[in-house]
């Protein structure tokens, strides 16, 4: 019952996505995940939302949880690619900072 819960509070964070509320997908995505914390697609759409955000930090690890629970998916190589440009913007930022 949880898991179907947590679907379809995937499938609206997806709908809060396409119609530009971030705030209100990241709110779908995590009430998801609090029904069922392995639900891959909830993690990747997380990660989106944050990134929409300008939260580059979450967006980071929610896509990296979406990694460790769905390594073979079908976008893991764009996932990893987005992953490495976080990294590299936040590595970047660290040194502007010092």
């Amino acid at each position: 019952m949880a898991r179907a819960v947590a679907e379809a509070q995937v499938k609206r964070g997806d709908r809060e996505l396409e119609r530009g509320r971030y705030d209100a997908a990241v709110e779908e995505f995590q009430q998801a995940l609090a029904n069922d914390a392995t639900l891959a697609p909830a993690w990747r759409g997380l990660g989106v939302a944050h990134l929409m955000r300008h939260d580059e930090e979450s967006a980071r690890k929610a896509y990296e949880k979406y990694l460790q629970l769905s390594p073979a998916a079908a976008d893991a190589r764009d996932i990893r690619r987005a992953i490495a440009e976080l990294n590299a913007r936040a590595k970047m930022g660290n040194g502007l900072e010092k």
